[in-house]
């Protein structure tokens, strides 16, 4: 008998529950927008964003993000930020620029944590495991080269996603970045200050090792 009771009612209680799923949904929705209808984003605009300070910072986010995109691949800069390591979105400084979380970049500078590891890392610093011509590699990890001809090797995204292999350096050359004048000459002779290139070219990780901070050993982590 109640088994009977219980299939009769069965109908009732999905209408029931539908009933209340839609009363739920409806009430949130009606949250949502009584939210949105209080947000006056044209007085926001008009009294904040529409300022000639606020538009050459909002400028100069903007050019920070194609500095990067150039050197990395959409995918790559998925769900995060470019980040100002000084806190100054006019100063775009390769040097200054860093990707990192959503979530890092947009809090107030002060409740940021001083040591943020893998949330702030900086575009050399993102390893990550892919595969390459049926192998698994590390993206972004320079070894030394399996060419004779070169020195070291890295596995990168290029700009249209696929995994490639880069060789660069001169197997007979030294790299003596620590003598401040030879380091500027290398450096000014391959424009790395201005634009190292894509991260899939050579010149790129060739201006990453003649970096001043980072010592080779530092560099090649695999």
């Amino acid at each position: 008998m109640l088994h009977r009771e219980i299939h009769h009612k069965t109908p009732l209680l999905h209408s029931w529950w539908d009933s209340t799923k839609r009363d739920i949904a409806m009430k949130t929705f009606k949250d949502l927008y009584s939210q949105l209808k209080e947000r006056d984003y044209k007085k926001e605009y008009k009294n904040y964003h529409s300022k000639p300070e606020q538009i050459a910072r909002r400028s100069a986010r903007n050019s920070a993000r194609r500095i990067i995109m150039k050197r990395m691949t959409d995918e790559e800069l998925d769900d995060k930020d470019v980040h100002h390591k000084d806190n100054n979105p006019l100063n775009n400084d390769p040097k200054n620029l860093s990707v990192v979380s959503k979530n890092y970049n947009r809090k107030e500078p002060r409740l940021r944590e001083d040591h943020c590891c893998d949330d702030c890392a900086g575009i050399e610093e993102i390893i990550e495991d892919a595969e390459y011509q049926g192998r698994k590699v590390k993206l972004n990890n320079p070894t030394r080269s399996d060419n004779p001809k070169k020195k070291s090797m890295v596995y990168v995204k290029n700009d249209k996603g696929n995994v490639v292999k880069v060789h660069f350096g001169d197997p007979n050359m030294e790299i003596k970045r620590d003598d401040p004048a030879r380091r500027k000459a290398f450096r000014s002779r391959h424009s790395c200050d201005d634009d190292p290139g894509p991260k899939w070219k050579a010149r790129y990780w060739s201006c990453k090792f003649w970096e001043k901070g980072k010592t080779v050993t530092d560099l090649m982590k695999g």
